[in-house]
């Protein structure tokens, strides 16, 4: 048969399926005309079908060396390229072809998605684009640029896109699913929902969509729904490892916590290197106080640093340098494509010098939570003659007082949980907001997002997470003090510095304390030493465990009161203390009440014991304010000069040690000495009334002057600018 005809029939089979059929034919063209490149090229296109980029890609680089000028060879090498991780090669493969063809559509297309894999979203938007001018009808590319317009935070563009897409071609399941991912974007849920569910009736079998039905039950916090979606998927797709990642995260809310552990594990086991299953693998276990063989993992997590950044936090013997390196990668992979785009506040025009300054907070936590515990009275404080103050607000509405005080404090409270990102960022714009505080940063509800299109001139990070944010485009300023955030160690934030002078830390002093109990009605036996830690459950490690084991073999008759988080937190916890000789009767849990009831509680306690490298936070201002001495070791890093910082600014500054070796000394040195424990608590229980960290309007005053300053210059930089 002629090497034309061969062709011809191996083309006719490759189009119905019949790939087998086809190569042989190929193949025997090759062997009476070694050098036909058409063959060549159809070979290295269906190895590129069956999963084997590597032959395709060198099948048809052989094709191009014989015709150089056939612009669908450079298209498919590009396709070749793609697949194996070679973006900037495939780019070149598909420009080749459209200098070829300038009017080849699919190699723009493709051209487009080559771009960005390289994050140059942009331009690949005006690749699709191109390709749509010349194919206005084109699926594919209709869905494709939706997808860059959703790196770019443009979610209503590309929600219009896709409907383009599906307009098109109704029967594109691809697209109903992408539609789906961009209507979460716009916290559209039901509706999400809704195109999930069409592309499932288009593609029953489409794992990935269930997957993302699952993402859209979870965020709607309907977690055995979103467990029966991921089962779904896996049932389709057993190797799909992120449903096996987003099964653990939906069985871990329902605390089916050994079985998220599991789902994690079978995630890692098809792909170990999955960086958010290997570090909420790693949180979990800390949660779980399940330490054996955990140091392995941190250090796994160290070597990466390609996770989010909260995972580091609590690992011992991280370093600053490391928590900045992992923030910035995860701030420039999450947020790049929005903060790669001119400020939104960049558009309008701001208040004249003179007036009130305008200064937006924005939270996942305007409800019972301890960002809005400490937070409330300084907003009741701010001075209405100098300062306008609005919160955004796209948490929960708890129903519960502390809500319905904030809503009342704040001049205007918005809440903007059912906006988008871009529609909560055009609200703050709109207020016309001077100075942006996000309190909440890259904890599990932040919406950085929101910082990314900068629709604020300033904007500062505060409060809610106590470490770099990595980017400086996702905040300007970083509220911290002189032992938090010392000057030496500005190198290790992308914000700059904006120290308070005491602590900065917030207080308040409404903050009821009921009735002290009495030890039994606490759970705590009527005599003995009682050692305190109420932070949670993560921030305990081997280390500082080993430390306190020896404290309560040292005292004879003492406890160690912690939070009962779980039974399996408790199990855990009895079973290191037995490994360590202390019997585990002395471990005394305390369950979960209210804050007022917790206070109370607190002052059964004698001396509460700080974690380290995890301070505590709100939980060491608690036993503070409660009169309750607490014991820190400065550590590294901001969230391990928490206490610290709260110690300095109560003036009891003798309870900061700068070694765990000195803090298990002093621990033994107040447990066994009455007399100087009673002399401590004294003093706290004077200075508690006259101390920097519970005076408010000290501290608003003090923090208002900070505001002013980084607004004063921001307005700087701006006359500089134009001179």
């Amino acid at each position: 048969m002629h090497s034309a005809h061969a062709i011809a029939l191996g083309v006719e089979h490759h189009k119905a399926g019949r790939l087998a059929e086809a190569e042989r034919i190929y193949r025997q063209v090759l062997k009476a005309e070694p050098r036909n490149a058409d063959a060549l090229y159809l070979l290295g296109v269906i190895a590129h079908r069956v999963g084997e980029p590597q032959s395709a890609a060198r099948l048809i680089e052989e094709a191009i060396r014989l015709i150089p000028g056939a612009p669908h060879f450079h298209n498919d090498l590009g396709e070749a390229y793609r697949a194996l991780g070679r973006p900037a090669e495939a780019l070149a493969s598909y420009d080749k072809a459209v200098a070829i063809n300038p009017a080849y559509a699919t190699a723009l297309d493709n051209r487009g998605l080559a771009l960005q894999e390289l994050k140059r979203f942009e331009e690949a938007l005006a690749s699709h684009d191109q390709a749509l001018a010349i194919e206005p009808g084109f699926a594919e590319a209709l869905d494709n640029r939706g997808n860059v317009l959703q790196e770019l935070g443009r979610a209503e563009d590309a929600l219009a896109s896709y409907d383009k897409a599906l307009a098109a071609r109704p029967d594109f399941a691809r697209a109903a699913n992408n539609r789906g991912v961009a209507l979460e974007e716009l916290r559209r849920h039901a509706e999400a929902l809704a195109s999930y569910d069409r592309a499932l009736a288009l593609k029953p079998d489409y794992a990935e969509a269930l997957d993302n039905r699952g993402l859209a039950l979870f965020e709607l916090k309907r977690y055995e729904e979103a467990l029966a979606c991921y089962e779904q998927a896996l049932a389709i797709a057993p190797r799909l490892h992120q449903a096996l990642w987003h099964r653990g995260n939906a069985l871990h809310e329902l605390k089916r916590h050994e079985e998220a552990l599991a789902s994690y594990d079978k995630a890692l086991a098809l792909k170990p290197d999955f960086g958010e299953a290997q570090a909420s693998r790693v949180h979990l276990r800390q949660q779980l106080c399940d330490w054996t063989g955990l140091e392995r993992e941190f250090q796994a997590l160290r070597e990466r640093l390609d996770i989010a950044p909260f995972a580091l936090l609590g690992i011992p013997g991280i370093k600053p340098a490391e928590q900045l390196q992992c923030a910035r990668r995860f701030s420039e992979e999450v947020y790049g494509g929005l903060l790669s785009q001119p400020p939104l506040f960049a558009s309008i025009q701001w208040p004249a010098a003179g007036a009130k300054l305008r200064v937006g907070y924005l939270s996942a936590d305007f409800r019972e939570h301890p960002v809005s515990m400490l937070l409330a009275e300084v907003i009741e404080l701010h001075d209405r003659e100098r300062f306008e103050v609005f919160a955004y607000s796209y948490g929960a509405d708890d129903q519960s007082p502390l809500r319905r005080r904030l809503e009342a404090a704040f001049d205007m409270f918005r809440d903007v949980a059912t906006l988008s990102d871009a529609a909560a960022a055009r609200t703050v714009l709109e207020d016309r907001i001077q100075i942006l505080v996000d309190l909440t940063g890259h904890t599990r509800n932040g919406r950085l997002a929101i910082t990314a299109l900068r629709p604020a001139p300033v904007q500062v990070s505060w409060l809610g997470y106590p470490a770099t944010l990595g980017h400086p485009g996702l905040a300007d300023y970083m509220i911290g003090d002189a032992i938090v955030s010392p000057p030496a160690e500005s190198a290790h934030f992308s914000e700059s510095l904006a120290l308070m002078p005491n602590s900065f830390q917030p207080n308040d002093r409404r903050r009821a304390i009921g009735e002290r109990p009495t030890r039994e009605a606490a759970g705590l036996p009527p005599r003995g030493f009682v050692f305190c830690c109420f932070n949670q459950s993560y921030k305990l490690n081997s280390q500082i465990f080993d430390v306190w084991c020896r404290l309560l073999a040292a005292v004879p008759g003492s406890v160690l009161w912690l939070l009962g988080e779980n039974q399996i937190v408790q199990r855990k916890l009895r079973e290191e203390a037995d490994r360590r000789g202390v019997d585990s009767e002395r471990l005394v849990f305390a369950p979960r009440i209210g804050p007022a009831q917790n206070l109370a509680r607190l002052q059964a306690a004698d001396l509460f014991l700080d974690t380290l490298p995890f301070n505590a936070g709100a939980t060491g201002s608690d036993a503070l304010w409660a009169g309750v001495p607490l014991l820190t070791c400065l550590g590294e890093t901001f969230v391990g000069r928490y206490a610290a910082s709260l110690l300095q600014a109560a003036g009891m500054p003798e309870l900061i040690t700068s070694s765990l070796a000195d803090y298990e000394a002093l621990a033994l040195a107040l447990a066994t000495d009455a007399t100087r424990l009673a002399g401590l608590r004294a003093k706290l229980a004077l200075n508690r009334a006259s101390c920097a960290l519970f005076d408010s309007p000290r501290f608003t005053r003090e923090l208002e002057r900070l505001l002013q300053a980084t607004w004063a210059e921001h307005a700087q930089r701006l006359s500089r600018l134009s001179t």
